[in-house]
């Protein structure tokens, strides 16, 4: 494109005339809007590989830069006034159609000139006119998402649409914020997401804007987001979700100080959010998904907040109750009810991972959490996900080895549960899945261990045990170098 823009050029006429007013037909309308998108798109993505950004050498021929140029003005020209016509849910406007498609072409054309003017060398004299325009875009097409978001929310494809719209935004959120308040934009993106958590939909771009922001915020906007979820705690997710966002995205030492100075208060809401009552069990299933995540992603980053052994302990018996065998007297389909088994794996890693001595003063409720899992893995069928949440026990019992020294006394209650379910006839699909599992608590255990489990089962389950307990001897258990 660079060496000839004759292709280009040629392109660029035949779309000049396909935009041209043709009333406000609806159809016309959408049409003209889903390629004018599809053409900004694609110069966004060239823009922000820097794939052109300084203009090309003097030529009789227009370049590759000057038409991209051209191509935004004119769609801005000639069809920004309709535009903002279908965003506006006015009631006495004849133009109130088709409003996800207009947001989604001006997420386009204002993500081009936010990234433009942010990447490219400016010294067009005309770039000062180019900036206030711009800036007087930005300013209305906001004003009316903030008035009307609620009006958006309310069908699938326009929600969408503002999400996105958002999100492209604060793609360049230094710019954005050169145009509007910073606290103003993030006001609006937080009540945005508690709209979307209340009415159940997932909102990956709205997290997305919303992490762009954190990572620039300063001390005051840090404040201010903060502040915001924390007036939403009777919303323990909405809560939990924007605690999450923050420790996954803050790295200033001034950011990590004022989110420590939160942190017990969000741990507070968190252990809330798994103690409250769901509808569903797919949102019991959401939550516990919700809480596990936030818990890993604090234990992994002390420096918010160092658990204490107490903190721990607590978090562990919290846990122990989601897939006790019967449950809450809820049914769970077998993908929420692996969400819950991953979820309790996830955590216990994060643990031994990150506070192992913290462990090693309350390993009962750790043991007990590893029983009721085990339990549950026992009544499992490769049809309800026997599979991937053996894989997940296994990884959780390897990570214990090397910390058999203190846990190895706590092992012997997992192994009588294991030769137990042996005498009530367990099928082999599950007995040869168990099989990495059992080799790991075994390896925990030592010689005073392994005669303890044999002075405590009678003789069939003896015989049953010791074909296994030969198999870990060889095929797992470590005998040095011969």
């Amino acid at each position: 494109i660079e060496k000839d823009t004759t292709i280009l050029q040629s392109f660029f006429d035949k779309f000049n005339v396909l935009i041209e007013d043709r009333g406000e037909d609806k159809a016309v309308f959408r049409f003209k809007t889903t390629l004018a998108r599809a053409i900004m798109k694609k110069m966004n993505m060239l823009l922000r590989r820097n794939y052109f950004v300084t203009k090309s050498a003097t030529s009789s021929r227009k370049s590759a830069y000057d038409l991209f140029l051209e191509i935004a003005r004119t769609l801005r020209r000639k069809m920004w006034k309709d535009i903002v016509r279908r965003i506006s849910f006015n009631e006495n406007s004849c133009c109130n159609s088709a409003p996800s498609y207009a947001l989604l072409l001006a997420s386009e054309m204002l993500s081009f000139w936010g990234y433009f003017f942010h990447r490219v060398d400016n010294s067009d004299p005309l770039d000062e006119e180019l900036r206030s325009t711009y800036k007087d875009d930005v300013v209305k097409v906001f004003e009316l998402v903030s008035s009307s978001y609620h009006e958006f929310s309310a069908t699938l494809d326009n929600f969408n649409s503002l999400k996105y719209f958002l999100a492209s935004m604060t793609a360049c959120s230094q710019y954005l914020m050169f145009c509007i308040p910073p606290h103003a934009v993030i006001e609006t993106i937080m009540d945005i997401m508690k709209i979307s958590f209340l009415v159940k939909r997932d909102s990956p771009l709205l997290e997305a804007a919303l992490c762009s922001l954190i990572k620039d915020a300063q001390l005051d906007h840090m404040e201010f987001i903060t502040t915001h979820a924390l007036k939403s705690s009777e919303e323990p997710a909405y809560a939990t979700k924007i605690f999450l966002l923050l420790i996954t995205v803050v790295k200033s030492q001034e950011q990590i100080k004022h989110l420590a100075s939160r942190s017990e208060t969000f741990l507070a809401i968190m252990m809330g959010l798994v103690r409250s009552k769901c509808d569903t069990p797919s949102e019991e299933a959401a939550n516990v998904a919700l809480f596990s995540k936030a818990a890993a992603a604090l234990i992994s980053r002390k420096e918010l907040l160092l658990l204490s052994g107490r903190e721990i302990a607590m978090i562990l018996c919290e846990m122990s109750q989601f897939l006790f065998i019967g449950g809450r007297g809820k049914e769970l389909d077998a993908s929420d009810d692996f969400i819950i088994f991953k979820s309790c794996c996830s955590v216990i890693s994060a643990m031994v991972a990150h506070y192992p001595k913290q462990l090693y003063g309350c390993p009962p409720p750790l043991f007990n959490l590893l029983l009721v899992l085990l339990t549950h893995l026992l009544n499992t069928t490769p049809k309800t996900g026997l599979v991937p949440k053996a894989l997940e026990y296994a990884r959780v019992c390897e990570l214990l080895v090397p910390h058999k020294d203190v846990f190895r006394k706590h092992v012997v209650g997992l192994v009588l549960r294991y030769i137990q379910a042996l005498n009530e006839a367990m099928t082999p699909t599950v007995k040869a899945k168990l099989m990495p599992s059992i080799y790991a608590l075994l390896d925990m255990c030592s010689e005073f261990e392994t005669k303890q489990i044999n002075s405590m089962i009678d003789v069939p389950s003896k015989a049953l045990f010791a074909p296994v307990f030969q198999s870990y001897q060889k095929y797992y258990q470590y005998h040095g170098q011969s």
